[in-house]
């Protein structure tokens, strides 16, 4: 009984050579042109739309008038701000929207004396920029110091704002009566 080949022996045994699929490679552009992105699920796109309504509700709280980008753009929406085809938003930006969420997440969920984990926060922020990515396409991806700033300023979140890391949900006494005045 024959031996089973595997890997590049395989290759071999059916005529292609390493130089050949150096040439493929080369040529793939040609092979397969670029094709648009897989239509998402109804679930994705609601789960899009929830991330930018959260964004347009901190730009609304926090910039009433727009946020001006490249000095002479202004926005009044990440939708805008994407089909003008704008960088991704600035670390001062991020810093202000990710405060946004974790203020309005507390608040609403009051009623379970503000739980909010850091999972949570971590799992928007990359909602977010799945978001972001599908609908600025492959020109305007987000930066990937960006992304690794986010991910930061919410281990720095967690910290200064007590956001638990399991399911406990506890959280300092002093911000839980602060939210519950409010």
């Amino acid at each position: 009984m024959p031996k089973r080949l595997s890997g590049l022996a395989k290759l071999e045994a059916l005529g292609i050579t390493p130089h050949t699929m150096v040439e493929w490679a080369q040529s793939f552009p040609d092979h397969c042109p670029e094709q648009p992105p897989k239509p998402r699920s109804s679930l994705t796109i609601k789960a899009h739309d929830h991330k930018f309504s959260v964004f347009n509700g901190f730009i609304e709280h926090d910039y009433p008038e727009g946020i001006t980008v490249n000095n002479d753009q202004k926005v009044t929406s990440i939708e805008a701000w994407i089909q003008l085809g704008l960088p991704f938003p600035a670390p001062e930006i991020i810093c202000g929207f990710l405060d946004y969420y974790v203020d309005s997440a507390r608040g609403k969920i009051r009623q379970n004396a503000g739980k909010v984990k850091r999972a949570t926060v971590e799992d928007f922020w990359e909602g977010f920029l799945s978001a972001w990515n599908y609908a600025a396409k492959r020109d305007n991806q987000c930066p990937k110091e960006l992304r690794e700033y986010g991910m930061e300023y919410v281990a720095e979140l967690a910290k200064t704002r007590s956001l638990p890391d399991n399911d406990s949900g506890k959280i300092r006494e002093d911000e839980s009566v602060r939210y519950q005045n409010n």
